[in-house]
């Protein structure tokens, strides 16, 4: 007909009409009508419009259209993807980033990137970075487990799933809680600042044991199971390498076996610790209280897991503590040494209560702390090299954490606070304290004091008898060598006398000789003479 009808038919035609109906036809056409209709239908067309709707489809079309529509899809409106996205980019930038990207890269960038990269890039960069995409990976955590002959099979596989729900459990105790926003994570850009992210999670452990692996037995008629620990881990990598995640797992897996009391043998976790001073300049003139310090200790907790995480190869920080700090007040030479629990002395509460305090700029506070870390070698590594220069290399950073943590001790000085310098710290020799008791044995040098001067005495004496009998051992040793050579000088001196006696032997032979020949030649003469 040349004129529609006024109500759709049930029937689609063969041919479509020139004119579209007032209503969506309930069942599609086969062939697309020339124009579109005002509204979409309910259900899409088996071939694309030649021409775009005015507003998009509630559904996609099994094939793209051939021409994009004027406006872009409303993330509101559409409520699924397309199956293929379209051929030409839309001109017009898209409220949100689609999750899927485009094969072909848009004209224009989009003012929030993409989840997930495109295939190519944009003719124009987009107005902030794209983000970098979590990355998921399976770890092996495998271990050896060694088990005595009153252990078969099924008690090593039970074990198994026991530890694998251990694992898991302990994995998200630790690490479950953290999350960051794309802002935190790395400081990768001002863009889904509030997007909360979670950098570490894993998703499932198994363990189980591998029969095509083997191991020796190191237990007398034992059995070695090689047990396979598949733990699969998501991970944001500009935070978390490879290496690190390993050696989280690795690092939590041990843990679950020791408690375990089982015995086995893994990957070699190789624990180190050390102390470091830490100089603050520009402090004020008293010391941290206990709030205080629990508070300085999470920052540089949290930065030195940070940075230790990411060094090569990894460190897992296992624990900062507080030794002591010192305060020094350059201003009039007076030094303070306390411990978290001490008071503070008595000259500075009373420089503190008259108001006569010495400017902050006269101030310097000394922090000694106990670091202790985990790491997989190789290489071996010093850890207090690593952890002087990570405060070298990133301490500007670190005292920009220090004033985002609002810490009252050093807020009112922050614009002037400097950390001066870092470096290993060298406990003193204990000192032991005498006991001064009047009951003791050994009167008012106290029991302490008696037990030390008996230690001491006899120590002396233990010295002195040994070197007298190495002054012994040496006259001895002495005396047998001067024998020996002695004894040696006769055994030459004798055999040179019996070589002076064979050489005079041999020249008296010898003398005996010439006579008897010049005798001989005498008479021979004389005989020639008589003829």
């Amino acid at each position: 007909s040349m004129i529609p009808s006024d109500v759709p038919s049930d029937v689609s035609s063969d041919v479509p009409s020139d004119v579209p109906s007032d209503l969506p036809s309930i069942i599609p056409s086969d062939v697309p009508s020339n124009v579109p209709s005002e509204l979409p239908s309910d259900l899409p067309s088996v071939l694309p419009s030649n021409f775009p709707s005015d507003y998009p489809s509630l559904f996609p079309s099994l094939s793209p259209s051939v021409l994009p529509s004027s406006p872009p899809s409303n993330i509101d409106i559409s409520f699924y993807l397309s199956r293929k996205p379209t051929a030409p980019p839309s001109e017009l930038l898209s409220a949100a980033p689609s999750a899927i990207p485009s094969i072909p890269p848009s004209t224009l960038p989009s003012s929030v990137p993409s989840l997930i990269p495109s295939a190519r890039p944009s003719v124009l960069p987009s107005s902030g970075p794209t983000l970098t995409p979590l990355v998921n990976a399976d770890f092996n955590v495998g271990y050896e487990r060694q088990t005595n002959s009153s252990v078969n099979l099924g008690d090593v596989e039970s074990f198994n799933k026991e530890y694998a729900a251990a694992v898991q459990k302990r994995l998200e105790e630790d690490y479950g809680d953290e999350a960051c926003t794309y802002n935190s994570c790395g400081r990768r850009g001002r863009y889904l600042a509030d997007d909360i992210m979670r950098p570490f999670f894993v998703h499932n452990v198994t363990s189980f044991t591998d029969e095509e692996l083997s191991c020796e037995a190191i237990i007398e008629n034992g059995t070695c199971y090689p047990i396979t620990t598949v733990m699969n881990v998501s991970f944001y990598p500009v935070t978390f390498s490879e290496a690190r995640v390993n050696l989280m797992l690795v690092s939590k897996s041990s843990e679950v076996l020791e408690e375990s009391n089982v015995i086995y043998e893994a990957a070699d976790i190789e624990t180190v610790t050390t102390s470091i001073t830490m100089t603050f300049v520009g402090v004020e003139a008293k010391e941290m209280d206990e709030a205080e310090i629990e508070q300085f200790l999470g920052t540089t907790r949290d930065f030195l897991k940070e940075r230790l995480g990411q060094y090569d190869p990894p460190i897992l920080l296992d624990s900062l503590s507080f030794n002591s700090q010192t305060l020094t007040l350059n201003a009039v030479g007076t030094q303070l040494e306390t411990s978290p629990s001490s008071t503070r002395s008595r000259f500075l509460d009373e420089d503190s209560s008259s108001g006569d305090t010495n400017s902050t700029d006269a101030a310097e506070l000394v922090v000694v702390l106990e670091v202790e870390g985990q790491y997989i070698p190789p290489p071996d590594i010093d850890l207090s090299i690593v952890v002087v220069d990570v405060f070298e290399e990133d301490g500007d950073e670190y005292l920009e954490e220090i004033d985002d943590s609002d810490n009252p001790y050093f807020e009112p000085v922050i614009d002037d606070l400097m950390l001066e310098d870092v470096e290993y710290y060298e406990a003193p020799a204990p000192v032991v304290a005498s006991s001064t008791s009047d009951e003791s044995v050994f009167g008012s040098l106290g029991d302490d004091g008696g037990i030390t001067l008996i230690a001491i005495g006899s120590f002396i004496v233990v010295m002195t008898l040994l070197l007298l009998w190495r002054k012994q051992y040496r006259m001895d040793r002495r005396v047998k060598l001067e024998n020996e050579l002695a004894k040696q000088h006769q055994s030459i001196y004798m055999h040179q006398d019996a070589l002076m006696a064979e050489h005079d032997t041999s020249a008296t032979a010898s003398n005996q000789r010439y006579s008897d020949l010049a005798a001989i030649q005498i008479n021979t003469v004389e005989s020639g003479t008589h003829a």
